[in-house]
C-alpha cells in the first residue's frame, strides 16, 4: 500500500467514524431529549387541556348561574312590585258589588243595600253583606287571593242576597284589578265584580 493510499484510507475512516459519531449523537439526542420533550409536552398538554376546558366550562356555568340569579331576582322583584301595586289599588277604594256570576245584580235580593268590601293594606277585610257587617281578613300572593269574612253580625235579612254573596266569596281564589274594577275569580271563571263606591 502506498503512502497516499494509506492517508486516504485514514481520512475515509476518520470521516466515517465522525459520521457514525454524529449519527450516534443525533440518535442519542433524539432518544434522550427530543422524544421525551415531545412526550412531556404532549403529557403536559393532556394534563392542562382538561383544566382549560374546566375553566371555560366553569365560566359558562358561572355565567348561567349569574343570569339565572338575576332572572330570579327580577321575577321576585316584579312579583313583589305587582303585589304591592295590587294592595295599593285594593285599599284605595270602597268596593261595591257590581255583578254576581256574570249577571247584573238583582236589587230585590239586597233590599237593605248593596254589599261592599274595604281592604286594609295590613290584610284586614271589613264591609257589608248588604245586610250584616263583616270583619275578617284577606291574603294576597302572586298567584292566589283568598277572602275570609270572619265575624259577621247576626241581623235577620230579607231575601237570599247575603247567602249568595258569602258563598261567592268562598269560591274566590284569585283576582284581577285596575282603578275602576275588581274582579274576583276561581281560576279563569269570574265569580263577581266590584266597582269603586260613589
Amino acid at each position: 500500500m502506498t503512502s497516499g493510499s494509506f492517508h486516504l484510507n485514514r481520512l475515509i475512516s476518520a470521516r466515517l467514524a465522525e459520521t457514525i459519531r454524529l449519527t450516534s449523537y443525533q440518535v442519542f439526542a433524539r432518544i434522550c431529549f427530543v422524544l421525551p420533550l415531545k412526550t412531556g409536552l404532549s403529557i403536559l398538554e393532556d394534563f392542562i387541556n382538561p383544566y382549560i376546558y374546566l375553566h371555560e366550562n366553569m365560566k359558562k356555568q358561572l355565567l348561567h348561574f349569574t343570569l339565572a340569579t338575576l332572572m330570579l331576582l327580577l321575577i321576585t322583584s316584579c312579583g313583589s312590585t305587582g303585589k304591592m301595586a295590587s294592595k295599593k289599588l285594593l285599599s284605595s277604594s270602597t268596593w261595591e258589588l257590581n255583578s254576581l256570576k256574570n249577571r247584573p245584580i238583582d236589587t230585590t235580593a239586597f233590599r237593605t243595600g248593596m254589599p261592599f268590601l274595604l281592604f286594609d293594606k295590613s290584610g284586614k277585610l271589613t264591609g257589608s253583606t248588604g245586610c250584616n257587617n263583616l270583619s275578617g281578613s284577606y291574603k294576597l300572593s302572586k298567584s292566589e287571593f283568598t277572602l275570609d269574612p270572619g265575624a259577621i253580625t247576626k241581623k235577620t235579612c230579607q231575601g237570599n242576597g247575603e247567602e249568595l254573596f258569602l258563598r261567592a266569596i268562598h269560591y274566590a281564589k284569585n283576582m284581577k284589578i285596575d282603578a275602576n274594577k275588581l274582579t274576583l275569580m276561581n281560576g279563569a271563571n269570574e265569580i263577581m265584580t266590584f266597582i269603586p263606591k260613589k
